[in-house]
């Protein structure tokens, strides 16, 4: 499912993906700093080839969730996301998301978390979100730590690359805790906008 509402924040707006953002999500995500914190299951080397797979395949529904786009001045500098593990009771949403070397430390991915996890509990009926990190990638553990997730496990397993074993973060956020306790409301806050 691609995000059915824009969420604007300071700097930043969270959109759907778009076939002409190829470029800029290949340019930014085929980057050793970016990808060496993310999950296997992102691609290395990141090619336009697998931008443009990307964006289909959010365009054609294969991609169980929501998916948004962060667009910093009508470029997509990198994505955000939730991911649909279980539809069994209690559905299961995992939460992910990064950025582009180059808009680190502005504080875009505090307030992009908040409004994607209220869509994600209430767009998808979801009772649970978690979010895997690398115990390595400190900034993105803060991040979920300002807006209210708690470590609930830490993994350590392979990465499928020969003789790599990361220690992973499992942080975990339930139904019922509000954008307020999440992070503190300011001029900075995104606000949901309809579609």
């Amino acid at each position: 499912m691609v995000g059915a509402a824009v969420q604007v924040g300071t700097g930043f707006l969270l959109r759907a993906w778009r076939e002409m953002d190829a470029e800029s999500l290949a340019a930014h995500a085929n980057n050793r700093n970016v990808w060496s914190n993310l999950r296997s299951r992102f691609p290395r080397p990141y090619t336009i080839a697998n931008a443009r797979t990307w964006i289909t395949r959010i365009a054609s529904g294969h991609e169980r969730g929501l998916q948004f786009a962060i667009d910093v001045d009508g470029i997509a500098v990198g994505g955000i996301g939730i991911d649909v593990v279980s539809y069994n009771a209690p559905r299961l949403g995992e939460l992910g998301y990064w950025l582009g070397e180059n808009f680190w430390g502005q504080g875009i991915a505090s307030r992009a978390v908040p409004p994607v996890c209220e869509q994600g509990f209430e767009k998808l009926s979801l009772a649970r979100l978690r979010a895997v990190v690398r115990d390595s990638n400190v900034a993105s553990l803060r991040v979920l730590e300002k807006n209210g997730f708690v470590m609930e496990s830490k993994l350590r397993r392979s990465d499928r690359r020969p003789r790599s074993a990361v220690v992973e973060m499992v942080y975990v956020l339930e139904r019922g805790a509000t954008a307020r306790q999440w992070v503190t409301p300011s001029a900075e806050s995104p606000a949901v906008l309809p579609a």
